[in-house]
């Protein structure tokens, strides 16, 4: 169906009719069936035609306007988060694929941050038209191919006379290049690399250019506090303050001509309020603890308690600065505030170089790097002091101080500062993208690897050689009154060549969202923004302020597809910066918050659901290492609720021993589609069954976690990238076998109807 925008639609269907024009195209270079695809996309586009003449000019259709059938016996591969380990693991899985003749039938590649690292990798390289994940024909060209065939570890003499044997027994250029780049932050030359001082400058100057507008608030309420602490006689009366009791006599003191505040008296009794409202607070949270009272009224008390001790520390702080930045005269804070700086200033130096000492005490090197954090988080507020005493104290008085004061000018000036100053470029965002596009995205040219950073989403899959890329994305709708939305407070948002969008704002044509220019490395940074404020339902409000103030944000402010919305108009920049703090975002919005496809659902697998793919490969290589398989309770829970869809799965296999070992490195399940044939799901999931070659077995008896190593060590080593690698690979040699009736299967029925 068409609105009136050619180019955006509320119909899922369109979106899937653009992919499978696709598929066919891309079966037919393979040498596939199509004849199930091409029925499938009749049916989809006689039933969009019908649909258009009934509700034509319109955007508003039902959710699942037409039918999606598991008829085009579509097959698809899903990459979970996991950052540089799932990239790595996957890397390996993709070799195996490859190598036992699977990857081919591959229609989809559905990805999720980490997993996204390594699919966006595949994606770069196959822009090159000699690049092909068909594995029959054209097996030279698999960009992450085998060249050694001493690799496949079987326990059988390779015949060295065969004609197809390799004469070079080097390892593919594009392997042995994402070998050698691994660590790709680039933070791993110590204190005195490049890179290292690129990200502190980075951090500190995004630092002070996203705290403008609490800085343009600290410093109206302060000259605020300011203006009331000196006379002020048109404004108050001695009579009206006389009447208001004796509490406020303690606050206030008069003369006969004149009326001021007393700070000091002030910040003592806000203080005390703050200490009143915090064992408040404590006695509550004991009564609940102690007597188990869980009802709304207990937890809001608790909640209001904090919120009122938060506020009045706040205002305490603003008057400490306010007395600091205005009211000092006689200098009597100048001697303390310098002696504090200059003793925290020495701590921080101090903690910093005890923090980078190899201690062999493991809590003594934790214990240095949280007083490391204190100091700097004392340090940055009190040399900010000092700078805008600086600027208040010294001579920077120009003739339009005469006509307004100081602290307004200044207030203005950052105003229009604050204007221009896009979020999404002074956060950290812009770091990890470079970091991830210098990694994995390459292409291959005149045999030797080259950037391939700034290829665009709508410049993929122009030689039909590869699966058709889905890149996760979560869109934040905290404020969303979508009943479809109720209580998540995110969407699916998908990025990928023909469409971007999701279904609570529509798609738009990937030719024409975001002017055409959101390129690949863009979305795969998106895709793997875990660390944000706003994280759909695993939002933390405490967690988000501090990321907020301290810019570690890999969140963007992206366009919304739909043009209703999208109008040219100048950003106000501010705005969205209040919306990181009060997270109310809509679909509505002109600008939509997207983070990582992890914060809706980590597996990859729900859009391959949406499309009904008859068979779907899925990897998980997420932090599961007490074997929680909490990411696949949340998948089975969506399915469920928004596609009727029920997963059949025995995790038995994949249950650990005392050991922590498991039986088999996947399970097989059914997926049940409602009113529609019955398709396959292989989970996949890093373990480990001790059978695995003795390397691995020895990387896992020095290091217990592997393969659950924690997400937060994203800098590999060469054992510890290899081995995860090598994991991948010979699960897939593993999986192959089953994997090879199902899709033979699959495409035999299709080439008999």
């Amino acid at each position: 169906m068409q609105t009136q925008h050619p180019d955006y639609t509320r119909s899922f269907a369109e979106v899937y009719l653009a992919e499978m024009d696709y598929i066919k195209k891309k079966r037919e270079n393979m040498n596939l069936t199509t004849e199930m695809v091409e029925n499938e996309s009749e049916r989809i586009r006689n039933s969009l035609k019908e649909l258009g003449e009934s509700k034509a000019d319109t955007d508003e259709v039902p959710r699942l306007n037409v039918r999606i059938s598991t008829d085009a016996d579509l097959v698809g591969v899903a990459f979970s988060g996991g950052g540089i380990r799932a990239a790595t693991f996957n890397l390996g899985l993709l070799q195996g694929l490859d190598k036992g003749g699977i990857l081919r039938y591959c229609d989809y590649l559905s990805t999720v941050s980490g997993g996204g690292y390594i699919g966006s990798c595949l994606s770069s390289l196959l822009t090159n038209s000699e690049a092909s994940t068909d594995s029959s024909s054209k097996e030279e060209q698999f960009p992450f191919r085998f060249h050694r065939d001493s690799e496949s570890d079987e326990h059988k003499e390779v015949n060295y006379h065969l004609q197809s044997a390799p004469n070079s027994y080097e390892e593919r250029l594009e392997v042995s290049y994402l070998r050698a780049a691994k660590n790709y932050l680039g933070l791993g030359g110590g204190l005195f690399h490049l890179e290292t001082w690129r990200f502190i400058m980075m951090f500190l100057s995004g630092v002070l250019l996203i705290n403008i507008v609490p800085l343009i608030f600290a410093i109206l309420t302060s000259y605020g506090l300011y203006l009331v602490e000196n006379p002020l006689t048109a404004f108050y009366s001695i009579p009206q303050i006389n009447e208001m009791g004796e509490v406020v006599n303690h606050i206030w003191k008069f003369d006969k001509d004149t009326t001021f505040f007393n700070f000091h008296t002030l910040t003592a009794f806000l203080l005390q309020l703050a200490l009143y409202s915090f064992g408040a607070m404590v006695i509550t949270r004991g009564l609940s603890v102690f007597f188990n009272l869980n009802g709304n009224l207990i937890r809001n008390l608790q909640a209001w308690l904090g919120i009122i001790t938060v506020l009045l520390l706040v205002f305490v702080g603003l008057i400490s600065f306010t007395f600091y930045l205005f009211l000092d005269e006689y200098r009597k804070v100048d001697e303390q505030i310098s002696a504090l700086l200059n003793y925290t200033l020495l701590a921080a130096v101090l903690f910093f170089i005890l923090s980078r000492l190899k201690e062999a005490n493991q809590f003594m090197q934790k214990f240095f790097n949280i007083m490391l954090f204190f100091a700097l988080a004392a340090l940055f507020p009190i040399i900010f002091a000092q700078f805008l005493r600086l600027l208040w104290t010294n001579y920077f008085f120009v003739p339009v101080f005469d006509l307004m004061p100081l602290p307004i000018f200044v207030a203005m000036i950052l105003f229009a500062i604050s204007l221009m100053i896009n979020i999404n470029r002074v956060s950290l965002h812009a770091f990890y993208r470079d970091g991830l596009s210098k990694t994995y995205m390459i292409k291959r040219e005149n045999g030797k690897i080259k950037s391939n950073e700034g290829i665009k989403l709508k410049a993929l899959h122009t030689h039909y050689n590869g699966p058709y890329h889905l890149i996760n994305a979560t869109l934040n709708l905290q404020g969303s009154k979508n009943r479809h939305l109720s209580g998540r407070g995110a969407d699916y948002f998908l990025l990928s060549k023909h469409y971007c969008g999701a279904e609570s704002t529509g798609y738009r044509n990937t030719e024409n969202y975001n002017n055409g220019q959101t390129e690949l490395a863009t979305a795969m940074a998106i895709s793997g923004g875990a660390a944000s404020p706003s994280m759909g339902t695993h939002t933390n409000f405490l967690m988000a302020f501090y990321m907020i103030l301290f810019n570690i944000r890999l969140n963007v402010w992206m366009p919304n597809p739909n043009p209703k919305y999208t109008v040219n108009k100048f950003t106000i920049w501010p705005r969205y910066f209040l919306k990181e703090f009060v997270p109310l975002n809509k679909e509505e919005n002109s600008q939509l918050n997207l983070s990582d496809g992890g914060h809706h659902e980590n597996l990859g697998i729900y859009p391959l659901l949406k499309r009904r793919c008859r068979l779907i490969i899925a990897s998980e290589a997420s932090s599961d290492p007490d074997y929680k398989m909490n990411d696949l309770a949340n998948l089975k829970r969506k399915a469920r609720i928004d596609l009727g869809i029920n997963l059949e799965l025995d995790m038995t296999p994949l249950r650990p021993n005392k050991d922590g070992l498991v039986e088999k490195h996947f399970v097989k399940g059914i997926i049940h589609y409602p009113n529609d044939k019955n398709g396959v799901l292989f989970y996949i999931k890093t373990s480990m069954t001790g059978k695995e070659p003795e390397d691995l077995l020895s990387y896992r008896r020095k290091n217990p976690s592997f393969p659950d190593e924690t997400t937060a060590n994203q800098f590999f080593n060469e054992a510890q990238f290899e081995s995860y690698r090598k994991l991948g690979e010979v699960v897939g040699k593993e999986i192959c076998a089953e994997l090879d009736k199902e899709v033979k299967m699959i495409f035999a029925q299709s080439e008999s109807l």
